[in-house]
């Protein structure tokens, strides 16, 4: 249902996105309507880095979830070591120290 769309844990803005124009194709909503529910089901963590961007168009809310998703990806690695792909927001982190002998 377009109208409670949720980005899914471990799902990314680019399969989340498309499951977004997939639902709005048999939608009478407006692009301006579906990039803000589309805008409302990210998750937490990008949703704060994209709202102050305010994204008018699906394509841009794309874009700028992508470069959140990256920043937040870049921020958790330098932090907690590497992260793993299927990893959403609020998940723990897995670090592998193993190249780092004591």
């Amino acid at each position: 249902d377009l109208m409670r769309i949720q980005q899914q844990p471990g799902e990314g803005v680019e399969d989340n996105i498309y499951r977004v124009r997939k639902l709005a194709t048999d939608s009478t909503l407006d692009e301006a309507a579906v990039t803000e529910l589309a805008k409302d089901g990210l998750q937490q963590c990008l949703r704060e880095l994209v709202v102050p961007q305010r994204p008018t168009t699906l394509e841009q809310l794309r874009e700028q979830a992508i470069l959140a998703e990256d920043t937040v990806d870049i921020k958790r690695t330098i932090t907690n070591g590497v992260r793993s792909p299927s990893q959403e927001c609020g998940g723990s982190f897995n670090v592998d120290n193993s190249a780092y002998p004591p």
